[in-house]
């Protein structure tokens, strides 16, 4: 992790000032920051944009960088995807502890607009809810695992 990046968020966190941030998720840094923003007092909420498999990331990358845009080795590229689902399962996991919200959208069709999956949301006295959409199916596993959290 950043050294910058790290500091910023424990500033942010020790002067009670609201901030955001955007990660691949591939390690479980995001939710230990978070948990520590929302034993602070912030209320943490977290989106994850997933897509239903990793060609459809690198087209976009691709064009990114032919674009000017930056790139990555495709094999770092297929780890930080491994890597940030392996990690939602752990987000999931910390709704009502390290998350007061998690919304998961699918982003599989490019130039439409995003609508989430599922939410799955902690109250104020620690009760779960989800609400859901159409769940695709590679998100299934996931969703089951938040319907198993109520």
């Amino acid at each position: 992790m950043n050294v910058d990046f790290a500091a910023f968020i424990a500033e942010r966190i020790q002067r009670h000032e609201s901030f955001a941030v955007e990660t691949t998720l591939r390690t479980d840094i995001a939710l230990l920051q978070a948990a520590q923003a929302r034993r602070a007092g912030f209320r943490t909420t977290m989106f994850y944009i997933s897509t239903e498999n990793i060609a459809i990331n690198l087209r976009r990358i691709i064009a990114r960088a032919q674009g000017g845009g930056h790139s990555a080795p495709e094999e770092t590229l297929r780890k930080i995807h491994a890597g940030s689902y392996a990690t939602l399962s752990l987000a999931i996991a910390g709704v009502g502890e390290a998350l007061d919200q998690l919304t998961v959208f699918d982003n599989s069709k490019q130039g439409q607009y995003l609508k989430p999956v599922f939410r799955l949301t902690a109250s104020s006295n620690g009760i779960l809810s989800l609400e859901s959409a159409t769940v695709p199916e590679y998100l299934m596993p996931y969703y089951h695992l938040a319907a198993n959290r109520l």
